[in-house]
């Protein structure tokens, strides 16, 4: 008699029993068009091209499976003494996706836990900063930061206090021997010098809690929190940004001999700007020359992207497995989300862009809103206008120092207005987001449908806005961007975004 079928989707898409069982106590029930299609061919193992819509649940269609795997029974291959020997690396083009990603990959951990079979550990290796920190989730990061700068104005308040209270006691001491003015003076500032110095160097000394050791023979050096090393070189599950990656790999931190499985996040991205050597580079050690690691696993490649014109990225990456790569698309790969309103206002100047911005802004004022545009720059000067005008605003983008913090504060529901660039289109999960407004329309349609994308995740409920404010004179819109707008190359009325003046009056 044949055996019933699982009621749970994920353990019908192929997951184990437990791990289906802890998930669905977590309240994860149903699958994902692209999790029900990728889950099953990523479990048996398979090459796989994920190509689906922003918030369409890509990362846990691949991350469920393979942290399934590497939490089962028989985990190949042992670890060198004193390094990271990762079962499972994935690469991604920047700090806010990984933590991101990261964070997910523990919840998967997790959930494969179990008595006999303990938790494969996660880690993260993050932009340039090559001390180890202990990787924080997405609430609490914002709260360490806020501590860490108050902490910072609290020690310098201290070292201020020490060297006026040391000036003081010395002008009074020198004012009491006679002195003339001018010895007052500089007793004062040599006492107030001296104070501040010793204050600074009792702050160091006691916030000095950090660790390093020698790394064999190329003799460099691991920094981070002492209680993080042994952590790191644990972890089974390595959430990366190439290039550090690479560093780690070829300073001997990082034995690539145990990989089975190797994710390139935001695919597209990550093979065609910019970061394709360093890519390569990883998977050329992780390939290991015939795809199978140094304990005789094959190695298992997944390509995730929520846009992609062509294979050539990949088939330049991966030449030799290509024949067998499979290609899974969800059916609105390409296209934005059927329940999103894109609302067009037609801007003549400067001047009007901004009050349209404004009116947008008003007129769902009881939505957080994110405000794509072009650059740094007009991403700074739109936050000072809006602040002129009351809005509380942030900016976000590649030159902002305390970008997690704009972040955070935004997450956390206490900061109404984010100004970004295309640096928080692609991979951020905005949670519960409902309006998005593009200050100036996006370069590309791929990144018009990456901005589109911020907003209408999985598991969302609606209204869904999308507002493009365009000056038919001014901007140079993009043929592809102007039909997914719902406006024709000739500039007129389109069939899927309403349109509006400036003022907000439909026409």
């Amino acid at each position: 008699e044949a055996a019933p079928e699982p009621s749970n989707a994920f353990a019908r898409a192929g997951l184990p029993s437990h791990m289906c069982g802890a998930m669905e106590k977590a309240g994860l029930k149903r699958t994902t068009e692209i999790q029900r299609l990728a889950i099953p061919e990523l479990s048996r193992g398979e090459d796989v091209v994920l190509l689906a819509e922003t918030g369409s649940g890509k990362t846990f269609a691949y991350v469920l499976p393979a942290v399934a795997a590497i939490g089962a029974p028989g985990r190949g291959g042992t670890k060198v003494q004193g390094r990271c020997c990762p079962s499972m690396i994935i690469l991604v083009p920047n700090v806010e996706l990984g933590r991101q990603v990261a964070y997910m990959a523990e919840l998967a951990a997790e959930w494969v836990e179990t008595d006999e079979f303990p938790r494969p550990g996660v880690f993260s290796l993050l932009g340039k900063d090559k001390k180890l920190l202990k990787p924080t989730t997405p609430k609490a990061r914002g709260a360490a930061k806020t501590a860490a700068i108050k902490r910072k104005v609290q020690e310098k308040a201290a070292v201020r206090a020490a060297r006026a209270a040391a000036r003081e006691a010395a002008e009074r001491a020198a004012a009491g021997e006679g002195a003339s003015e001018e010895e007052i003076a500089e007793v004062g500032d040599a006492a107030a010098d001296d104070a501040g110095s010793r204050a600074s160097n009792e702050i160091r000394r006691a916030a000095t809690t950090g660790h390093a050791i020698k790394a064999g023979a190329k003799g460099s050096k691991m920094s981070g929190d002492m209680e993080v090393i042994p952590e790191f070189r644990r972890a089974e599950i390595l959430v990366a940004t190439p290039a550090r990656l690479l560093s780690m790999m070829r300073d001997g931190w990082v034995m690539p001999g145990r990989i089975k499985h190797v994710v390139v996040d935001e695919a597209d991205e990550m093979l065609s700007r910019g970061f394709e050597n360093e890519v390569a580079g990883v998977i050329r050690a992780a390939y290991q020359d015939d795809g199978v690691n140094r304990f005789g696993a094959k190695v298992q490649f997944c390509f995730a992207a929520a846009t992609m014109r062509e294979e050539g990225p990949i088939l330049g990456a991966l030449e030799e497995r290509m024949e067998k790569m499979k290609w899974i698309s969800s059916s609105g790969f390409g296209d934005t989300h059927p329940q999103l309103q894109q609302r067009v206002r037609d801007v003549r100047g400067d001047d009007e862009r901004k009050d349209a911005l404004v009116d947008a802004l008003t007129d769902e004022k009881q939505h957080q809103a994110v405000v794509f545009v072009s650059d740094p720059a007009e991403a700074e000067d739109v936050v000072k206008h809006l602040s002129e005008l009351d809005f509380v605003a942030m900016s976000f983008h590649g030159k902002t120092s305390d970008r997690g913090v704009a972040l955070d504060e935004f997450f956390d529901g206490h900061l109404p207005v984010l100004v970004c660039t295309d640096l928080a289109a692609r991979g951020i999960d905005f949670p519960s987001l409902h309006h998005v407004i593009q200050y100036t329309p996006a370069a590309t349609a791929e990144m018009h449908l990456h901005r589109c994308g911020r907003t209408a995740r999985t598991g969302s409920e609606g209204p869904f806005i999308v507002t493009c404010l365009v000056d038919r004179e001014a901007d140079e819109v993009d043929d592809e961007v102007a039909k997914l707008m719902g406006l024709d190359v000739r500039g007129g009325g389109g069939g899927g975004g309403g349109r509006e003046d400036a003022g907000g009056d439909p026409r």
